[in-house]
């Protein structure tokens, strides 16, 4: 399963700290990681040429890039991400810096800002040891996107059964753990094989494979079937 190899693969380290000009790279390092999605929470945006490359080659490995910002700002360089195919979410007095991919996660003072990167005093603590607060992490930006007011969505994505506001009754959704087509129901996001399969044990938190909305690969699980770029469907 996606969720539990990641969780394989994390060592037992306590959080590392980063400061001042080590933050720059580690946030490039955590984008050009990214392999399932990336989440840039940054209210105040001003990217610069490393940053836009990395930014464009993630999105063309068909990573799934969301950018969480302050409502009013930085319009030329967000719009210029969504015009790259990322999905932007506007918050209002949002202020949080964050940023993680599937397996790292890193909260820090810096926007992305290229002034921030390059000349201010900066810190971050990065957390790629423990399951549970990258998990708990997802679950703040879960929050976040739930409270965003998404921008105009490109035609070609989401897909069309993505964007609806009620839930199809038939088809619509994905099963978690084999991705096959299915009824769009956060309650019960397994086909029928492997719904018998999961209730043999039960377990909410058990790591999954896919996001219940759209097919693509995610680290899912019953108790959060949703990746947080159509967490909103989730909420419909």
């Amino acid at each position: 399963m996606v969720w539990s190899s990641i969780a394989r693969a994390f060592s037992e380290q306590p959080p590392r700290f980063v400061f001042d000009g080590d933050v720059e790279p580690e946030v490039r390092r955590l984008i050009k990681e990214a392999e399932d999605f990336l989440i840039l929470v940054s209210p105040y945006n001003d990217f610069w040429i490393n940053l836009k490359d990395e930014l464009r080659d993630t999105i063309g490995r068909k990573v799934s890039v969301t950018i969480v910002c302050r409502v009013g700002e930085n319009d030329k360089d967000v719009k210029w991400l969504e015009q790259e195919g990322a999905d932007v979410l506007p918050i209002e007095r949002l202020h949080s810096k964050l940023y993680m991919n599937e397996s790292v996660a890193l909260v820090t003072s810096m926007n992305l800002v290229e002034s921030s990167a390059k000349n201010s005093k900066e810190i971050g603590v990065r957390f790629d040891a423990s399951e549970s607060e990258h998990e708990e992490l997802r679950g703040y930006v879960e929050k976040l996107i739930g409270r965003s007011r998404p921008t105009r969505k490109r035609p070609a994505s989401p897909p069309p059964r993505a964007t609806r506001v009620n839930p199809p009754t038939h088809r619509g959704g994905y099963c978690i753990r084999c991705g096959i087509g299915i009824a769009y129901d956060i309650e019960n996001p397994f086909c029928e094989k492997d719904a018998a399969t999961w209730s043999s044990y039960g377990n909410e938190e058990y790591g999954e494979n896919y996001c219940h909305a759209v097919k693509h690969p995610y680290p899912t699980s019953k108790k959060r079937p949703v990746c947080p770029t159509h967490y909103r469907r989730r909420r419909s």
